[in-house]
């Protein structure tokens, strides 16, 4: 995308600066749950969980509060973001998991997370990093990120995204910048502190909006940019 992008990124706030702001893009819904998995499909690339809450903002007569609010279990099956999640995670666990499109839509981000929605640690992330799960990383690390087009593979029928040429990275501790780094797609990066804990941050792919190229339309219609990640917390082992 074009800007900075947290983990901490919503979904609501995006599709309303849509309407807003150009170039005039199509925000897809996405929608954040919290389950139990309880199918893996390597050969089908997906995966289905159980969800049990689903995060979202309510708005009080003291401003927007964001949450995770209980739900009726329900299954919902996707496609996951990248084959590496097959590696990182198990029938059984929590997770986090956004989709996009509505029910049984792709999952752009799974978090393996180790507990309960009010103490869960984040164990790996998988995707497009949201809101939601910044706030668990190990550390109080955060990872925010801009994507740079490749312009030369754009073409129009691509509406207002194109393929990402790298990921420029930060790291940043307690809200002080710790490590920053540009990847190109397939590489990585790793941060410890001096106690030996840190995270990896491996650049699968992703897009960027068009409107950083010279040839870039300000008025093109499409869906947001959409970037892969996995990400996984480094702890010093005894």
């Amino acid at each position: 995308m074009n800007g900075t992008h947290i983990i901490a990124c919503c979904a609501l706030v995006c599709a309303a600066l849509a309407l807003t702001c150009g170039p005039v893009s199509a925000v897809i819904l996405e929608t954040a749950y919290t389950g139990t998995v309880t199918s893996l499909n390597p050969s089908a690339g997906t995966m289905t969980i159980d969800t049990t809450a689903r995060y979202g903002i309510d708005y009080t007569a003291s401003g927007a509060v964001a949450s995770w609010t209980p739900v009726t279990p329900v299954s919902q099956t996707g496609t996951v973001p990248d084959k590496a999640l097959f590696n990182l995670i198990r029938k059984g666990d929590t997770v986090r998991a956004v989709n996009l499109g509505g029910d049984n839509g792709p999952w752009i981000t799974v978090a393996k997370v180790n507990a309960s929605e009010k103490t869960a640690v984040v164990q790996a992330i998988i995707g497009e990093p949201q809101e939601g799960f910044a706030d668990l990383m190990p550390g109080n690390l955060t990872v925010s990120y801009t994507t740079s087009p490749d312009c030369k593979k754009y073409n129009t029928s691509m509406g207002t995204v194109a393929p990402a040429l790298s990921a420029g990275i930060t790291l940043t501790k307690d809200g002080r910048k710790v490590m920053s780094k540009v990847l190109n797609p397939g590489a990585s990066m790793t941060y410890k502190d001096k106690a030996g804990n840190g995270t990896t941050v491996r650049f699968v792919k992703g897009q960027a909006l068009i409107s950083q190229c010279k040839s870039g339309s300000g008025m093109m219609t499409g869906p947001q940019a959409v970037s892969v990640f996995v990400i996984t917390p480094v702890v010093k082992t005894k």
